[in-house]
């Protein structure tokens, strides 16, 4: 992959506008699931003295299997991002310092030769919008486990205990107690 970068010097005082499209292969996107189509990046990189605010928001159509089912379903994400490029400082005792980080410091990309990484950090967003556990719908009744049909499509008739045997004992005690 090739890195996405912006030289500093083509950052004009009053900011640089972006609206990009960038395919998966560009932005060495998420192997998880498949992209439709491009990233689509609307951005802006506002210069504050050695510093760059860089805003935006990035859209992509992908297509992830639901954890439940395991059926291919299309999914839109839509994600905004806020990132602040600082100079990678070359002092040594400022390096070799221990610094505890705070919320606002995990916002922070650190640029060195006038050049701002931005592909890394947009795909970074892009993933972060993606759900851990994907589902083709809320209420996706999963695959059979007994027979392993997607329950979704067809009522197999399986009889299966859904009591989950490690909460049988605190069901006794719930019981006893609601006897006396």
């Amino acid at each position: 992959m090739n890195p996405i970068l912006i030289p500093t010097k083509d950052i004009p005082p009053a900011g640089l506008d972006i609206h990009w499209r960038k395919t998966g292969k560009e932005l060495d996107f998420y192997e998880g699931g498949r992209l439709l189509g491009p990233v689509e990046i609307d951005a802006s990189v506002i210069p504050r003295g050695g510093i760059y605010l860089f805003r935006g928001r990035a859209a992509a159509e992908i297509e992830l299997e639901c954890s439940l089912c395991l059926k291919k379903f299309p999914l839109s994400i839509r994600t905004e991002f806020v990132i602040n490029y600082e100079p990678v400082s070359f002092e040594p005792e400022v390096a070799a310092k221990e610094v505890e980080l705070g919320k606002d410091d995990l916002d922070i990309t650190y640029y060195r030769d006038d050049l701002l990484p931005i592909g890394e950090d947009i795909r970074e967003a892009v993933l972060l919008a993606i759900p851990s556990v994907p589902r083709c719908f809320d209420a996706c009744l999963g695959l059979c486990p007994v027979c392993g049909r997607n329950r979704n499509e067809i009522q197999c008739g399986c009889e299966t205990d859904d009591e989950d045997e490690r909460w049988r004992v605190l069901g006794e005690l719930k019981n006893k107690m609601e006897d006396k």
